[in-house]
Parts: C-alpha cells; sequence; structure tokens
C-alpha cells in the first residue's frame, strides 16, 4: 500500500511539474547532436529570434507568436564571430555581430513577417587607435564603450532599431582610464537572473540603471598595479555625457585579502575574505553611506549561515555548520578559494537573500583577458539571460543567508534560489535529457526555456508559465 501510494504521489508531482510547461516550437532535422551555442530574445507581441550556431554555422530562426517557424537564415560563421546583441522593433529583429573586436559591426535586418534579411556593416569609428572595451543591449539599443589612449578619452556609442548611431566624448573624470579599461573585462549585469557564481567572480561589472551606466572595479589598484581592498564606481549619465568616480576604501587590508561587489538595485553588498577576517558590508548607493555590517573574527560566531556550507562542482558536497565549528575554520576554508562573489536577490517586500563565496576559477576572469567568446565575454544582452557555462566548470565554495529588507538584520531561511535556473532545475531536468546546450529568454507569456533534444537532433522551446 505504501509503495501504490509513494508511485501516486511522484504521479502528482510529475503532473504539477509538466503543468508548467507548454511547448512553444520545435526545429528539427539538425545535421548533428549538439549545438555549441544557443541565445533568445523575444520581442513584447511574443515573436522570436532564436541564435544557434552548428558546425561554423550561425542560424536565426525567425518564430512568430503562435510558435511557427517563419524562416531560418544561415550565414557562415568566421573565427572570432561574436553576437553582440538583438534587439527589435515593430517590423524587424536587428542582429549584431562583429569580429576580431574590430571597430566595426555588422548588422543583421531580419523580417519578422517573412524572414528575409539585409545586411551592412557599419564602422563605428575611423579612429584605428580606438579600442572597443565593452558593449551590451537592452531594450532597442546596443550600447559600446571605447577607449583611446594619448589623450585619454572614453567614447560612448549607441545604435538604435532606427538604425541610428550616435557617438559622444564622455567628459574625464576617471583615474588611470585607460589602463582601468585596457585591462578589464567588465561582466554585464541587468537583473539579478545572471545570478551564477561563474559570472559572480568577475571583479569588473558593468550595470544600466535609468539614465546612468554603472560600473564597479573590485581589488585592484590600477596606479599602482597592485592588489587592494577598494571598490571603485565609475558612473556615466547618458544624458549629460559625464563621468563620476567614488570609491569605497576600508582602512585595514588583511593578509590574502580577497574582496569583490555586487550592486542590486540601489545597495551595494561587498565581501571580504582574509584570514583574520570576514566582511559583509551593505552600502546605500546614493551616499556610499554603511547601512549594515557583518565584521567576523576568528573570535566571534559565524552566525550568518542559512543551513549548510557547500562546496565541490555542480552536485554541492553540503558541509553542516557545526562541523566547522570554529570561525578560524570557517576562515581557513574560504581561505582556500581563488575568486571571490558575493550574489543578491530581493525574495519579496521584505527579505533579500545573499551567496557569498569563492570560485577556483581560472585566470581570465581577473586580468589579460582573451578575446571574448560567447560562454566567457563582456558582451552579454539585457535582452538574454546568461546562466554561464553548463554545467559549471569551476569548483565552488559557498554559503546562503536570509536577510531582512530593508533592515539587513540574519532571518530564518529562504527556499527560493538564488538564481532563476536554479528555482527551474527540478522542472527542466524532466524534458532536458542529455542536453548539449540551454538557454532562457523572457517571454510576453513567461519564460521560454530553448535546449538541444540529442536523442531527436531538435531545438525545442518550451513555455514555462508560473515564474
Amino acid at each position: 500500500m505504501k509503495i501504490k501510494i509513494t508511485f501516486l504521489i511522484l504521479i502528482i508531482i510529475s503532473c504539477n511539474l509538466f503543468s508548467q510547461l507548454t511547448q512553444f516550437t520545435q526545429i528539427d532535422n539538425l545535421p548533428f547532436k549538439r549545438v555549441s551555442k544557443i541565445k533568445g530574445v523575444s520581442d513584447s507581441e511574443g515573436n522570436v529570434c532564436l541564435y544557434y550556431s552548428v558546425y561554423s554555422f550561425s542560424n536565426y530562426a525567425i518564430i512568430d507568436n503562435k510558435g511557427k517557424i517563419i524562416k531560418i537564415n544561415k550565414f557562415k560563421e568566421y573565427e572570432g564571430y561574436i553576437l553582440w546583441g538583438i534587439i527589435a522593433d515593430d517590423s524587424f529583429f536587428y542582429v549584431f555581430t562583429n569580429t576580431e573586436n574590430i571597430n566595426e559591426v555588422e548588422q543583421l535586418k531580419i523580417s519578422k513577417k517573412d524572414g528575409s534579411f539585409s545586411s551592412k556593416k557599419i564602422l563605428l569609428s575611423n579612429d584605428k587607435k580606438e579600442k572597443i572595451v565593452a558593449n551590451f543591449s537592452s531594450g532597442n539599443k546596443l550600447y559600446m564603450l571605447s577607449i583611446r589612449n594619448e589623450p585619454e578619452k572614453l567614447i560612448l556609442t549607441t545604435l538604435t532599431s532606427k538604425e541610428e548611431i550616435f557617438s559622444k566624448e564622455i567628459e574625464n573624470n576617471i583615474p588611470n582610464l585607460y589602463i582601468r579599461f585596457n585591462k578589464s573585462l567588465l561582466k554585464f549585469y541587468s537583473e539579478a537572473y545572471e545570478n551564477t557564481m561563474a559570472n559572480g567572480c568577475y571583479r569588473q561589472k558593468i550595470y544600466l540603471r535609468g539614465d546612468s551606466i554603472l560600473m564597479t572595479f573590485d581589488g585592484y589598484d590600477y596606479e599602482k598595479r597592485k592588489s587592494t581592498n577598494w571598490t571603485e564606481i565609475i558612473t556615466i549619465n547618458l544624458t549629460e555625457y559625464t563621468s563620476g568616480y567614488r570609491k569605497i576604501s576600508p582602512d585595514t587590508l588583511f593578509r590574502r585579502e580577497k574582496t569583490n561587489s555586487f550592486l542590486l538595485h540601489d545597495k551595494l553588498f561587498k565581501v571580504r575574505f582574509a584570514n583574520q577576517i570576514f566582511d559583509l558590508s551593505i552600502y546605500n548607493l546614493d551616499d556610499l553611506s554603511l547601512i549594515k555590517q557583518y565584521a567576523i573574527h576568528p573570535k566571534d560566531s559565524f552566525n550568518l549561515v542559512d543551513d549548510y556550507i557547500y562546496f565541490g562542482f555542480q552536485n554541492y558536497f553540503k558541509i553542516e555548520k557545526n562541523l566547522l565549528d570554529t570561525t578560524q575554520k570557517v576562515l581557513d576554508f574560504f581561505n582556500d578559494g581563488s575568486y571571490p562573489f558575493v550574489l543578491a536577490r530581493k525574495i519579496d517586500e521584505s527579505k533579500i537573500k545573499l551567496r557569498i563565496g569563492l570560485t577556483d576559477a581560472e585566470e581570465p576572469f581577473i586580468m589579460e583577458p582573451s578575446l571574448p567568446t560567447m560562454t566567457n565575454s563582456v558582451i552579454f544582452s539585457a535582452n538574454f539571460i546568461d546562466e554561464g557555462d553548463f554545467p559549471p566548470l569551476e569548483k565552488s565554495r559557498f554559503f546562503e543567508t536570509t536577510l531582512s529588507y530593508p533592515g539587513f538584520e540574519k532571518i530564518g531561511k529562504s527556499d527560493t534560489k538564488i538564481n532563476l535556473i536554479e528555482n527551474y532545475n527540478e522542472l527542466l531536468e524532466k524534458v532536458d535529457h542529455n542536453s548539449g546546450m540551454r538557454t532562457l529568454y523572457f517571454h510576453p507569456d513567461g519564460i521560454h526555456f530553448a535546449y538541444m533534444d540529442k536523442k531527436e537532433k531538435a531545438l525545442k522551446i518550451f513555455l514555462i508559465i508560473n515564474y
């Protein structure tokens, strides 16, 4: 009888999971069992442009809001090919691509009605000494930041869905401008849905906030070329084309200290790891006033952890809090990690959740980045949800903590996951059998989950109807 009841419960759970999914469409008869890249964008009416790469060919599928495939355009993908972003207007999707980060972008203008396209190259600058260092797309605009040395310049360029190009030099109030941007790998965040640990360990981040671009630079003194515990904040005003510079500079730099930060709305969360201290400080972004600080020394109780400390790769080993029975053991455990991160997500109006830890990521996360690719790039879009590499390749050690909002006092744990994809892992595993690549993107009716079904050699798109 117990077996029958258990089986019935499993059937009910499975039905509830699948009730949240409805198939939107699928692309059949792919020549291989794996796609190497996949990204999707939906417009406000539910029309979709799905990009996927198969054996050195870029494919752009135009799909209407009923799931009908209008047309698939196929292009040869050359070495160094990078998808910069996809934006839309009422009639067209605009796809921007680039090769080898030269000061030129190729625009594909694809009709939503019949999938026909036109292509043109857009020269961003005649100055061969000008170098693009960051770009992202949001709404109906593609943004690009470029630098030039001797004299130092920072240039902002925008391309719109109306095919307008605008370029403006930013009034420079930024110390060590050229070396800062030339040596940085800026990771763009649109919302907290990019909350993966692979993304979090970037120590140079870029955010779009209303009429401003905000950038944070953590843990490095660009003038003296050495590690530090600073968080530097740069603001670019998009209406006045001015720049501002501010710095959070703790008084004491501890031995082997590692630091990083994360911006969520108008609050900045800064973590510091060292042998002698763990510090979580929360600042008001407007005036950098300190709202709350947890400074934990070896003699203190490490009481921020919700339940477990996690360690490992994708299937994390859970360490009970009491197994690391002294704060010094906790500090030593985390000090063995390489690159720190803090991720934040507002759970509801009264709670906020943080994931704090370190990853053993490879060196390109910090300095001297290689040529960007789709999986390690400054070039991610607010129109994409970027889940990072699947599965994560870096070993991580972390804990989660739930705080009250806006007081940021420690409260009981929340089961809501820090990352959108993690909330749906159980659901997605029901359809994602040995997926070669997968992605999520926002849709007016919910969230689209697109993945490669290796068994059927098909790309399938499902709608998650409750999120």
